[in-house]
């Protein structure tokens, strides 16, 4: 379902510097949250794992880095953590439903209509990783996805 996105914009997430994730979030009325995925797990051992259906990972991850990559459909206000311990967002990227169940890396002014985030497990070793995002607006409701990372 996102695999465009994964293509295009994934990788040039984890590699690029912060200061190059600048976008123009919008004041619109936000859709609430409908779905939260893991999709992917970047480390120094492994360089990318597709986990977008997956309970666990099929590699064994760790070494200088570790992030995590979710993906969002609507707008909220997620946290992750892994094994209780909460982590650091290193980056969130508007992203738009370019038709068709692929979703692209928005450009400024168009409406976001949901987020790619990056998350820093590094040095929490392997267990159970665990992302949720409550909508910013109605229904209000919270979501959250699972991976156990080997």
């Amino acid at each position: 379902m996102y695999r465009a996105l994964l293509a295009s914009a994934t990788l040039l997430l984890i590699l690029s510097p912060a200061s190059a994730q600048t976008h123009n979030f919008g004041r619109g009325v936000s859709p609430g949250i409908s779905q939260v995925s893991v999709m992917a797990v970047q480390s120094a051992t492994v360089a990318f794992e597709d986990t977008e259906h997956a309970s666990m990972t099929k590699s064994h991850h760790g070494g200088a880095h570790v992030h995590v990559v979710t993906v969002e459909r609507g707008m909220g206000q997620a946290a992750a953590t892994m094994n209780g311990a909460n982590l650091r967002e290193l980056k969130t990227v508007g992203v738009c439903d370019r038709g068709g169940g692929y979703w692209v890396k928005c450009r400024n002014g168009q409406t976001i209509e949901g987020r790619l985030r990056v998350w820093d497990a590094t040095g929490k070793g392997n267990g159970v990783f665990v992302v949720r995002s409550t909508s910013n607006n109605w229904p209000r409701n919270t979501l959250s996805s699972s991976l156990s990372i080997r």
